[in-house]
């Protein structure tokens, strides 16, 4: 077998030394894990503001906003940036450019634009029958506005205070000074901002052709605020330290400290649940809507089982299985790449993982376009269980990212560990997997799927491949997890709190998510050969007349 350092195999290999590690290899990790929490964390806020934008130029793209798909974002979203806020806790330059930058797009040029689009002036005729934002939230407008008058006025007389003390700052915190004047700036104009014109759009109501866009808004807004609310939490002791307006106030300084302490955690908790209010509101009026015409719709329908399996459906369903055993060449190859004495590249491990989530890729987008997922209400499955299912997902997918854009990082400053860039590929696709399955989690029914679309021939194979190929990526993910490339050396250079502990829950809580959906669509397998489906009262008729038919003649 090849010795040379940074062959396929000893580079790939699990064989990192922790002795051998510097000082500046934990610090270089170090720094390199936060600008990597913090892309991800500015990522997911350009991501919602571009669909947010899209949403608007294209109606197409509002099916989004309350899709699962959007739910699942919100979620990985808070994990990366609840993960950013503890991460770069200790290191004020990634921090403070990180909240310039949101509060900047988010907190002042977002919310302007949304206000400004979608929401207009009621009409005499229209009062009675489309409501304010003012009357969803009685006397919010006032609460906001007593709270945030004090908050703002102690944040200036800091930020002054500061200001006078920029002469005692220390000479290794002196690059800082204009981040944390930066910082305090924008945040008092937010602030300013975000209640002005909240209370002047209290009169307004939601425009009709943007109900949907007013939605998300809301939620994004309320998203900022939460996680400025966690970040306050955290940071809140060190960034008074940071200031410096002690030196300025003197005794006066604790009692500035004790009313921005209370107001500031007061004010982020607040904003949070009126905009989740908002959004919550919005969305019962729009579903009260449907709710009532989609019962007119649906007054002369009924249920019955008519179904059973074909010989091509079981055709479809062998071919099915047996496309989904070949998936498991992925976890055969990952444990054969461990042997060292038959010297597997690393190239062919890859390729089988990258083959087998094309697999699950391709199979449920076509799952999810060929059939009616819509559900009646006896049908509803457990909404904590999907939504379980889908938080300890979204921990598994934030896991995965980080360590790949980590390998990434080791790949491109250590030549040594050149073969690393095949291991951020690799978990790229474990990751992006991870959240295409919980969109499908979410999205099919292990009840309705079966009974709803007996016609879709394609089923019996598709569920059967899809259903082994989740396996197979658990067999995979098994075994890289006690042999993969990166363990050893996570462990030792990550040294985070908030990194090492994710480090050390995502995987077990993938492995966990990965069961659930091989689960979901075993239940799917088991009801595939006993489906029934809805007709119409006409369409009932018709079968039945057609079966009298059949008796008579046979």
């Amino acid at each position: 077998m090849d010795s040379h350092p940074w062959s396929p195999i000893n580079c790939y290999y699990n064989n990192h030394d922790c002795d051998n590690d510097t000082k500046y290899d934990f610090n270089a990790t170090t720094f390199a894990s936060q600008v990597i929490t913090t892309s991800f964390s500015l990522g997911f806020y350009f991501c919602v503001i571009l669909i947010s934008a899209l949403g608007v130029c294209f109606k197409s793209a509002v099916k989004v906003f309350s899709s699962h798909a959007a739910f699942i974002l919100f979620l990985i979203g808070a994990i990366m940036v609840s993960l950013n806020v503890l991460n770069t806790s200790d290191n004020k330059t990634i921090l403070l450019c990180h909240r310039i930058v949101s509060a900047f797009a988010v907190g002042i040029v977002f919310f302007l634009l949304g206000a400004l689009c979608f929401f207009e002036k009621p009409t005499e005729a229209e009062t009675s029958t489309h409501r304010t934002l003012g009357e969803h939230e009685p006397s919010k407008g006032l609460l906001v506005i007593i709270i945030t008058l004090p908050l703002t006025t102690t944040e200036l007389m800091l930020l002054l205070g500061a200001q006078a003390s920029e002469k005692d700052m220390p000479p290794r915190q002196e690059n800082l000074w204009s981040l944390i004047v930066t910082n305090d700036a924008i945040f008092i104009v937010q602030k300013f901002i975000q209640a002005a014109v909240y209370v002047s759009v209290r009169s307004l109501r939601v425009r009709e052709t943007y109900r949907e866009n007013a939605q998300f808004y809301f939620k994004i807004l309320a998203f900022l605020n939460f996680v400025q609310w966690v970040d306050t939490l955290v940071n809140v002791e060190s960034d008074l330290v940071l200031n410096k307006a002690r030196i300025t106030y003197g005794e006066w300084f604790v009692v500035l400290e004790l009313i921005y302490k209370a107001l500031t955690i007061d004010y982020r908790l607040l904003c949070c649940f009126i905009f989740l209010e908002h959004s919550m509101q919005i969305q019962n009026e729009t579903v009260s809507a449907e709710t009532v015409n989609a019962g007119r719709e649906n007054e002369t329908a009924c249920r019955t089982t008519i179904y059973d399996m074909t010989y091509s459906d079981r055709q479809y369903r062998n071919l099915g299985f047996l496309i989904g055993f070949f998936s498991f060449l992925s976890p055969f190859s990952c444990a054969v790449f461990y042997v060292h004495n038959l010297d597997v590249p690393v190239y062919v491990r890859v390729a089988m993982n990258f083959l087998n989530a094309i697999c699950i890729f391709v199979c449920g987008m076509i799952l999810l376009l060929k059939n009616r997922l819509e559900i009646e209400r006896k049908d509803k499955e457990s909404v904590s269980v999907k939504i379980m299912a889908c938080c300890v997902g979204s921990v598994g997918f934030a896991s995965l990212m980080i360590e790949a854009a980590l390998a990434e990082y080791w790949a491109s400053t250590q030549y040594e560990l050149n073969s690393y860039h095949w291991a951020c590929a690799e978990l790229s696709v474990r990751g992006l997997t991870a959240s295409f399955l919980m969109v499908m989690f979410l999205h099919v029914n292990s009840r309705a799927l079966p009974f709803n679309n007996p016609d879709v021939k394609i089923n019996h194979f598709l569920v059967p491949v899809l259903m082994l190929g989740v396996m197979a990526n658990f067999a995979a993910c098994l075994i890289d997890q006690y042999f993969g490339p990166l363990e050893k050396r996570l462990r030792c250079e990550i040294t985070e709190t908030s990194l090492r502990l994710l480090h050390e829950a995502g995987q077990p809580m993938y492995l966990g998510f990965l069961i659930h959906v091989f689960l979901h669509f075993l239940i799917i397998q088991t009801r595939m050969g006993r489906s029934r489906r809805s007709l119409a009262r006409n369409d009932m008729n018709a079968l039945l007349l057609h079966s009298d038919e059949t008796d008579i003649h046979p």
